[in-house]
């Protein structure tokens, strides 16, 4: 050799393997974005917002492909349900901070949400269909308390403050993970956590005594993976349970998993009996682990009589 390199090297990547087609085209995306290169196979079209760790999957042909790819350590997209040939999908982020929990921009100002600052955002050719997303921890903050949800949310215009699709995330192995969604092309995904709460809807509710089913309804801020749960009991009020004016026995309240409300029911007795109007207080107390009583934790149900005497009058 006579000759020497006599520049400036920006990047060396070295892997234990020769790359295909697809991912060659992936590794001159994620360089093209980092560096603001035009290149050819130009597959990634917001390197001027979200060119950090650059990564995707794709299909040239049965040979050459690329079925799982992961940026910045974090996030991973695979099993593509529809991958063909000729068709990618690429994402990178921002590089916002990961280093503590945000309540900036979280979906309804809720303040029992906290996101990271950092956003993705995937450029997709063609539809390769429904794919899983998995989420790495490991390089995250620890939990506030109470904070016990994982979720991600998907939004078409980058403001997670309002419409954006919330996706709890289930523990995998070592991952969080939601499976089988497919994402439109352009969206922006970003991480957060959830502090679940359990409460009554209200806390003051009535009606008359001719409907003799009545529903208490118990909500909860978030719909989790799991089943939760929070006891109920009557802890006093004007009305006289076991038959007499009501019925209803202490019991477990349960919000079925994907679900943010349930219902506890009262039988009201419709009697003949002239009197004022009766109360009923319950209580909620004990919810399940993970969950978080929330400030309506009573409730006051008031039942109006119709049984009241009237006065009638004629007009000669």
């Amino acid at each position: 050799v006579t000759d020497y390199f006599d520049g400036d090297i920006t990047e060396i990547i070295v892997y234990n393997t020769e790359l295909n087609n697809a991912q060659r085209i992936i590794v001159e995306n994620y360089l093209a974005a980092k560096y603001g290169l035009t290149i050819t196979d130009d597959k990634y079209v917001f390197q001027g917002t979200h060119y950090y760790d650059v990564a995707g999957i794709s299909q040239i042909n049965s040979t050459n492909l690329h079925t799982a790819a992961r940026s910045a350590g974090m996030l991973k997209i695979s099993n593509a349900d529809d991958l063909d040939d000729g068709e990618y999908l690429l994402f990178g982020h921002d590089n916002g901070s990961i280093a503590s929990w945000t309540s900036t921009e979280v979906p309804n100002a809720d303040a029992n949400i906290r996101r990271i600052a950092q956003e993705w955002r995937l450029d997709e050719t063609s539809d390769v269909g429904a794919i899983t997303i998995s989420l790495d921890t490991s390089m995250l903050p620890s939990l506030p308390a109470e904070f016990t949800s994982r979720v991600m949310w998907i939004d078409d215009d980058g403001d997670f403050s309002s419409g954006a699709t919330q996706c709890p995330l289930t523990l995998n192995d070592t991952l969080y993970q939601y499976t089988n969604i497919n994402p439109d092309d352009s969206a922006f995904i970003s991480f957060g956590i959830v502090r679940p709460v359990i409460q009554f809807s209200t806390q003051n509710s009535n009606d008359n005594e001719p409907n003799t089913s009545i529903n208490i309804e118990v909500t909860l801020n978030y719909a989790l993976v799991n089943n939760a749960t929070v006891d109920y009991t009557v802890t006093g009020g004007t009305a006289t349970g076991s038959g007499t004016d009501y019925t209803l026995a202490n019991g477990t309240a349960t919000i079925s998993s994907g679900s943010t409300s349930t219902n506890i029911s009262i039988s009201i007795v419709n009697d003949t009996d002239v009197e004022s109007d009766e109360t009923i207080i319950i209580e909620l107390s004990n919810p399940s682990t993970g969950v978080t009583l929330g400030a309506i934790d009573s409730t006051v149900f008031t039942i109006h009589d119709d049984d009241s005497p009237r006065n009638i009058q004629f007009s000669a």
